[in-house]
């Protein structure tokens, strides 16, 4: 093994074949070793005698020189630092030098490495100022892989103990990081399973952590206005004494501007965080004691049902973006569409119809299908396919969306069952928002599809009434 000792600062010299074009910005290197020192050893080899660089080295003092191998950003931060020595492995040659290195590059490549230890072992290449990029060309590792390894070595235990355990693979563990700090958050979303599950999972948490923030900024905003803010009353807007100033009229009959009155007496602000965007309603705390009069009938509603209602819809659309990530994971690619081009042509020819979809998912089928529905015009046969199967996946997915929503027009509740059945017959995983669609749905389609019997089942009644009677005249 190299001996490791301290050398003078002054006394190392980059290799002039450092792969690396420029040492970068140092700031964050140097708070660390000003802090805490070098952690890392350097690693060099002695300089030869012979070399082309010593002609321009002071060499008067008789030590030796040595040449970095690895850890060119350190010594740069430790000269701007001015130390005088930094910690270094002396390896013999370049040849001992290189051994070194690859021996932790190796270890990646060793039987039943769990992910933490793999983890750990890019970040020690990283300790010898190895980039994620370099490591994947060492070890064949895709450099995706790499980062959200080095990503699992910041992460709570927790979470690397689900990788270990084999829950959670380094891809699943990664999308965790902007939790970290977050240790109840982070227990609700390992609860939650892997795969698609936790995908669901990790988009809900960001739209509660987006709405809340966008909440927290409306309510400073609103401070600062002088607006009076209130949690929001109990069953406001249904049988509370409380109403909305847009629903209210004053004396003379004349409508309330939130804007204008939110600063009056008798008046209040909530912020309703429950909406996407979270929005300000401005109220009257008593409109009768203070002479307004109420323009909108209300009807009680228990505030848990209105609750329910509104995460519903938020889950759906989350679940929606969900879906769509599914959509471009298992069918934007040729050999995918290609699978379900005869049934997505079966399907146009049967009912037209299947290809009715929204200018909003265009994108959504440029994505899917490689290129716009403009170039249909000059495409030949394989493009034209993955564009038919595209507009038929989006127009499925606009059907459900239509029909998760109960929006009662032009809907195709058969279709939408049969496309939930295709996502799941591929691999995805229903949200708890969708099952509840599926069920809801089923129990539509059963129902209707026994009134029709029912109605069949008279219409044959009539028919033979009217064969038997025309057999009596």
């Amino acid at each position: 093994m190299p001996a490791l000792t301290d050398l003078p600062t002054d006394h190392l010299v980059p290799h002039e074949r450092n792969i690396r074009s420029g040492v970068g910005d140092l700031s964050d290197l140097k708070a660390s070793i000003a802090a805490v020192g070098i952690l890392q050893p350097l690693l060099v080899v002695p300089l030869p005698s012979d070399h082309p660089c010593t002609a321009t080295l002071d060499t008067s003092d008789g030590q030796p020189r040595y040449q970095i191998i690895v850890g060119h950003r350190r010594h740069a931060a430790a000269l701007e630092l001015t130390l005088a020595a930094v910690p270094c492995l002396i390896a013999t040659d370049e040849g001992e030098a290189s051994v070194i290195v690859k021996m932790i590059a190796e270890n990646v490549h060793r039987q039943g490495l769990s992910p933490c230890e793999e983890a750990e072992a890019y970040r020690q290449l990283t300790m010898l100022d190895w980039t994620p990029e370099d490591i994947s060309r060492v070890t064949a590792k895709p450099a995706e892989r790499v980062r959200d390894a080095l990503t699992l070595t910041r992460l709570p235990q927790q979470v690397k103990a689900a990788a270990d355990q084999g829950e959670l693979d380094l891809e699943q563990a990664a999308l965790l990081e902007e939790f970290a700090e977050d240790a109840k958050t982070l227990g609700r979303l390992l609860a939650r399973g892997k795969g698609w599950g936790l995908s669901h999972a990790v988009a809900e948490e960001r739209a509660k952590r987006t709405r809340r923030e966008a909440a927290e900024r409306l309510r400073a905003e609103l401070v600062l206005a002088g607006a009076r803010i209130t949690p929001r009353p109990k069953d406001f807007g249904y049988t509370s004494k409380e109403a909305e100033a847009t629903t209210l009229r004053d004396g003379d009959g004349n409508p309330l501007d939130p804007q204008e009155v939110m600063n009056r007496p008798g008046f209040a602000v909530f912020v309703d965080a429950q909406t996407s965007p979270p929005h300000s309603v401005v109220y009257c705390t008593d409109p009768e004691q203070w002479g307004y009069t109420r323009t909108r009938r209300t009807a009680y509603v228990p505030p848990e049902v209105l609750a329910a209602r509104e995460a519903h819809t938020q889950a759906l659309e989350v679940a929606a973006e969900v879906r769509m990530q599914f959509l471009m994971t298992t069918y934007a690619s040729a050999k995918a569409a290609k699978i379900l081009q005869v049934e997505a042509l079966r399907a146009v020819i049967t009912d037209p119809r299947c290809l009715e979809v929204p200018d909003s998912f265009h994108p959504d089928i440029q994505r899917l299908a490689g290129c716009a529905l403009e170039q249909a015009a000059t495409a030949r046969a394989d493009r034209l396919g993955r564009l038919l199967v595209a507009r038929w996946l989006c127009s499925a997915e606009a059907n459900l969306r239509h029909v998760a929503a109960g929006r009662g027009w032009g809907l195709d509740p058969a279709r939408a069952e049969e496309y939930l059945g295709r996502l799941t017959d591929a691999g995805y995983v229903l949200s708890e928002a969708e099952q509840r669609v599926r069920e809801q749905n089923r129990e539509f389609l059963a129902a209707r599809e026994q009134d029709l019997s029912e109605e069949e089942s008279t219409q044959a009644e009539d028919t033979d009434d009217a064969w038997a009677q025309g057999l009596r005249t």
